[in-house]
């Protein structure tokens, strides 16, 4: 496998853009750790109501994972694939 080589000018035509962020860099001060701290404590919040739901896209015996997997470099899906 090869690095793409990614280009400003190249994302913008594609409509794609890349973005990071080193969110270890909040753990480096009392106040990041208390933004962590309400960060998690309203993930772990919403986990309690239910309030995520998961997306299967598509469910497959294990005896066609490989199927599963052309799905999946398919890029044609929406959410998870599942082997039973």
């Amino acid at each position: 496998m090869r690095t793409p080589v990614l280009t400003p000018i190249g994302l913008a035509m594609r409509n794609q853009g890349v973005f990071g962020m080193n969110v270890l860099r909040l753990f480096d001060t009392e106040s990041g750790m208390r933004i962590a701290a309400r960060a998690l404590d309203g993930v772990l919040e919403v986990f309690r109501q239910r309030g995520f739901r998961v997306i299967v896209g598509g469910t497959y015996p294990l005896a066609q994972a490989g199927d599963a997997h052309a799905f999946l470099q398919g890029r044609t899906g929406v959410g998870k694939v599942v082997l039973v």
